[in-house]
């Protein structure tokens, strides 16, 4: 009995030093790669992303909480980064991206439905997909409001 805890022991050991070797090498080359980029002022950021119909609020809201995520300081974003290979997020990273931006905005989650038809329209996910399906929340949590 003792030999198969020392073996799950070690197994977990081995998978947590594998998770925090990846975790790191990642971030390495997320810094490496922001520091090559000329830097990208806040404003000028959200300037971009309102010239292209997006309200100030949400492009606000989803830099401040992208930054969140990043956990950078002084980390340059652009509206075109994939947040996969630009910053470095994971799998579930984008959902939680989108639940905190929807909760401070105050409209509702987005359901997997929401992001499968969002992959129908854009290639990659970035800050004009993700408040793409920002602003599609709003119109729904509006349009189930008036209902009510």
């Amino acid at each position: 009995m003792k030999e198969t805890f020392f073996i799950v022991g070690i197994i977990i050991i081995l998978f947590s030093l594998f998770i925090n070797y990846r975790d790191k090498k990642e971030r390495k080359k997320v810094l490496n790669n922001n520091m090559e980029r000329p830097k990208l002022k806040e404003d000028e950021y959200i300037a971009q992303l309102i010239q292209k119909g997006f309200e100030k609020e949400h492009v606000e809201v989803f830099y401040n909480e992208t930054k969140k995520i990043i956990g950078i300081e002084n980390y340059t974003m652009y509206p075109e980064d994939d947040i996969y290979e630009n910053y470095g997020l994971w799998d579930l990273d984008d959902i939680e991206l989108v639940d905190n931006v929807c909760r401070e905005l105050g409209i509702r989650k987005a359901e997997q439905k929401d992001f499968d038809e969002l992959g129908k329209t854009f290639n990659k996910t970035n800050a004009e997909s993700i408040l793409t399906l920002i602003k599609m929340l709003k119109k729904n949590t509006e349009y189930n409001n008036t209902k009510t």
